[in-house]
């Protein structure tokens, strides 16, 4: 497995992407830094990654796809300017992935996809979808394989549209984790991208519209 920078990947190659919770209890393949990222540009040995990881590259293969795109390897992580630049652009590269694969109830890289922590749970529940990060991953995701012990969910998304929609979502995206609270408007903002689509000629105002700012102002 190695690091490609998007120049050398073929125009139009399909790839999926890992919508996962980083967590904590596994000091297998951390996260990419200015340190290390020349040696994983040649070579990221497979028994360096953590069970998660492994199990999202072998799904990837078995689609037949070569390229996976994994936040935590993918962007440098002390490269404050690689951060930002990457950041800004989750909601593109979660809506181009082939699939995006939800790892709904792994609390970090060293368990399995297919874990399951006590009882099995609905997905409503899943300690994936109460990080923001990972709520707008999914959100803006084409097509999603939400992923558990005991079954796999497909959704496929065709469009977003009302002012109900923005409402609901800004209400509960408000309530989801955030590891740096800097990020909210960062996050909310990738979402907002793809919302513009069903607001032509409308201006995105941190997380209000201009063509209905006097009502959002009384939420």
């Amino acid at each position: 497995m190695q690091l490609r920078f998007h120049t050398d990947i073929p125009k139009g190659a399909k790839y999926t992407a890992l919508s996962h919770r980083w967590g904590q209890g596994s000091d297998k393949a951390g996260p990419t830094t200015r340190g290390n990222i020349e040696e994983r540009k040649n070579d990221i040995a497979w028994e360096a990654l953590p069970d998660l990881f492994h199990d999202a590259v072998s799904l990837t293969l078995g689609l037949g796809v070569s390229y996976i795109w994994i936040d935590s390897l993918c962007i440098v992580q002390d490269d404050v300017d690689d951060w930002e630049r990457e950041a800004a652009s989750m909601t593109r590269i979660f809506n181009n992935a082939l699939l995006t694969i939800a790892a709904l109830y792994s609390d970090s890289p060293a368990t399995t996809i297919f874990s399951l922590s006590g009882k099995a749970r609905q997905s409503t529940s899943s300690p994936l979808l109460s990080r923001a990060w990972a709520f707008q991953d999914c959100l803006v995701s084409s097509r999603i394989a939400y992923i558990g012990a005991q079954e796999i969910t497909f959704e496929c998304r065709a469009g977003i549209t009302c002012e109900d929609d923005w409402r609901d979502f800004v209400e509960h995206y408000s309530r989801l984790e955030l590891t740096f609270e800097k990020d909210r408007l960062l996050a909310l903002g990738g979402y907002a991208q793809q919302y513009a689509q069903a607001r032509p000629g409308q201006q995105y105002l941190a997380g209000l519209w201009s063509g209905a700012l006097s009502q959002q102002l009384l939420w």
